[in-house]
């Protein structure tokens, strides 16, 4: 019955058959299979959202999938798809090296043996390969200072906001 099949949830379904013949003698059989309808679920331990990397980050995960079959991410919407092989490693080298510096998404997809797939699960990272620049403007070189301290005047500048002065 198709229908008292899609109000089942996950979890073993063991389904009997019974048959009569004329004489009134009764035999049945049965047999359990597993409904899965669950998806993945991803759990991002590291690295943190808004988080900058002057290195191919490294990503690690936890997935609750009993019947796990691949993990994989995306850096430009779905166009290349990276496979992750276990629930640990660094983005691909060649799509780091090809992503330009700023603001990036990972968008990280688990699937298991039925097709379930996760809920698209984004983590928002930025590639800061580019050092602050310093520029001291006060006190000049070789100003020569006696019981005061010297007046520092500085300007300070990086593409994505200086951490700290």
């Amino acid at each position: 019955n198709p229908d008292a099949w899609s109000n089942l949830g996950s979890g073993t379904v063991t389904i009997k058959f019974y048959i009569n013949d004329s004489f009134g003698k009764i035999g049945f059989d049965e047999v359990s299979i597993r409904k899965d309808i669950d998806m993945p679920e991803i759990t991002i331990n590291s690295p943190t959202n808004n988080t900058a990397f002057r290195l191919s980050p490294f990503i690690n995960l936890t997935i609750n999938e009993p019947n796990l079959d691949k993990v994989w991410y995306t850096l430009d919407g779905g166009i290349t798809n990276y496979t992750i092989t276990g629930l640990t490693g660094t983005l691909n080298q060649t799509a780091w090296d090809a992503l330009s510096e700023g603001d990036f998404n990972v968008e990280l997809f688990a699937n298991d043996t039925m097709g379930n797939i996760n809920n698209l699960i984004t983590l928002h990272l930025s590639k800061d390969i580019t050092g602050p620049t310093i520029t001291i403007i006060r006190p000049i070189d070789d100003k020569k200072f006696g019981r005061d301290a010297p007046v520092f005047e500085l300007n300070i500048t990086d593409e994505n906001g200086v951490g700290s002065t």
